[in-house]
C-alpha cells in the first residue's frame, strides 16, 4: 500500500477550495493531506469529494478533527455537520472512504452516527492505517490467488 498521487485537477480544486476557506497559507495540497484545524466541515467534506473522485486515489481516508472550534462535532444533527454532509458524500463514491474521529468519548455520539450512516470510523489513526493496510494485502493477495486459477 502507498499514498496516491494527486491528479492535477484534485490539485487545483484543493487549492481552490483553501483559497476559498483562507487556509492557502496553513495547507500544502500533497499526500498525505492534512487537513488543519481551521477547517470546517464543509472543507472536510469537499476535501473527502474532490479526493474520492479521484482516479489516482483508491481510498479515501479521513480524519475528523472533533477538537477543533470549526467543526459541529457536538452539534452532529446541524446540517452544517460533517456527521450530516459526509454520508452524502460517501453516496456519491464509488470507492470505500474510513473516518478517523479521535478525541474521546465525549465524541462518540459523532462516531456513531457516522457509523450508523454506514462509514467505517476508528477512534485512533494508527489503527485505521493498520487496519486498512491489512484489509488492502488481503484483496490483493485474493486477486492474486484469483489469477492463478
Amino acid at each position: 500500500m502507498h499514498l496516491a498521487e494527486f491528479s492535477m485537477e484534485s490539485s487545483a480544486r484543493l487549492t481552490e477550495l483553501l483559497k476559498e476557506k483562507g487556509l492557502e497559507n496553513l495547507i500544502t495540497v500533497k499526500n498525505p493531506f492534512d487537513i488543519n484545524p481551521g477547517s470546517d466541515d464543509e472543507a472536510h467534506a469537499r476535501v473527502a469529494e474532490i479526493l474520492g473522485q479521484d482516479s489516482g486515489v483508491d481510498m479515501v481516508i479521513i480524519g475528523l478533527n472533533p477538537l477543533s472550534p470549526a467543526v459541529h462535532s457536538l452539534d452532529i444533527d446541524s446540517p452544517k455537520s460533517v456527521v450530516q454532509l459526509l454520508p452524502q458524500v460517501v453516496e456519491r463514491l464509488d470507492k470505500p472512504l474510513v473516518a478517523v474521529v479521535e478525541g474521546g468519548r465525549l465524541y462518540t455520539p459523532m462516531a456513531d452516527a457516522l457509523k450508523a450512516a454506514g462509514i467505517v470510523v476508528f477512534s485512533d489513526a494508527d489503527e485505521a492505517l493498520h487496519s486498512v493496510g491489512i484489509y488492502v494485502q488481503g484483496r490483493l493477495h485474493a486477486e492474486k490467488l484469483r489469477s492463478m486459477r
